[in-house]
């Protein structure tokens, strides 16, 4: 007599660990499919997980966790610099993209993980803050001082980003299409500011350079994020990459905030004529104009420079002083 028992059992070994101790047995449901595989973890591989030719030491794993997180701290520099230049948005921004990173490549680990929540969440955060980082400090170049464009804006930017974060995580797309519409309204703004006010932005040299040192960091970056990184690299080229973006950042925050014109400082040149028409039957007082120099554009100091009375044709820059009628 002849006893045949057949069973169906997930992966490859029956009992708790159908992968062995270095793998997770996942299952997939396709239609009216249903297969199971191993998914490998700390380098091992094989149909079981058996094969550790390749497995990942314990000084691998903590120089690849001390890589990715560590990394992050190259976020200090910009939010520090935000803050200095009272961009308090995007400094607040810039902090939780770089707690959000830290705490999901703590996640993300396969020998020792910790995770403050699910995965996903993580992972979500992660890449949402890094994109909305970009959307930011672009909109922030293009100039607009009106808080309700630039609200509007910043908006505009999460209803976008946010589906395609969640869409594709890791698709190539979802870092372009948001990126580049973002520099499509900075060249807009530039254009219409040139076509219809008839002039350019006004940037020294010095801060020109600095835009283009990081905008080729934001390339660089996404080049290494596209093209370079794979399974095998990742530690480096992911850390680098967390480098390289908190760099770019940096040199692409705009300068200063600008001067802001207050009432008692914006004197017309026909006020000033008037007044001065009427010298010698009026007296005069003087406003002094020096308290005025700190909210000054760092790009305008280098156009014009305040410290020289005759530096510029404008009547609040030709002296420290001026008149105006006491009446």
């Amino acid at each position: 007599m002849v006893s045949i028992d057949v069973r169906t059992q997930p992966c490859v070994y029956a009992g708790e660990e159908p992968c062995g101790t270095h793998g997770v047995c996942q299952e997939t449901h396709r239609g009216m499919f249903f297969f199971s595989s191993c998914i490998c973890q700390e380098g091992w591989q094989g149909w079981g997980c058996h094969n550790g030719q390749y497995a990942q030491t314990w000084p691998s794993f903590l120089s690849s966790i001390c890589l990715l997180t560590l990394s992050n701290i190259f976020f200090l520099p910009p939010i520090l610099l935000a803050a200095k230049w009272r961009f308090y948005s995007q400094a607040l921004l810039f902090t939780a993209t770089m707690i959000a990173s830290v705490f999901y490549h703590a996640c993300d680990s396969e020998v020792f993980s910790y995770c403050l929540t699910r995965y996903e969440v993580l992972q979500f955060t992660d890449f949402f803050f890094s994109l909305l980082c970009f959307w930011v400090t672009i909109i922030s170049l293009c100039g607009f001082y009106n808080e309700k464009e630039l609200s509007f804006l910043q908006f505009l930017g999460v209803i976008i980003i946010a589906p395609a974060v969640q869409y594709s995580r890791t698709a190539l797309m979802s870092f372009i299409l948001p990126i580049g519409l973002a520099v499509v309204i900075l060249v807009s703004k530039i254009l219409y500011r040139r076509f219809y006010h008839g002039e350019w932005p006004a940037i020294s040299k010095r801060r020109f350079l600095i835009r283009c040192l990081g905008v080729t960091f934001a390339v660089a970056g996404l080049c290494l994020f596209a093209f370079i990184q794979t399974k095998d690299n990742y530690k480096y080229v992911h850390s680098a990459w967390h480098t390289i973006i908190a760099l770019s950042l940096m040199f692409l925050l705009p300068s200063k905030r600008p001067y802001k014109r207050k009432g008692t400082s914006r004197i017309s040149s026909s006020s000033t004529s008037s007044s001065i028409s009427r010298r010698h039957h009026s007296s005069f007082s003087y406003i002094d104009t020096s308290k005025y120099s700190e909210d000054i554009d760092e790009d305008d100091e280098d156009l014009i420079d305040i410290r020289d009375p005759g530096a510029s044709s404008s009547p609040v820059f030709q002296s420290s002083t001026v008149p105006v009628d006491a009446d």
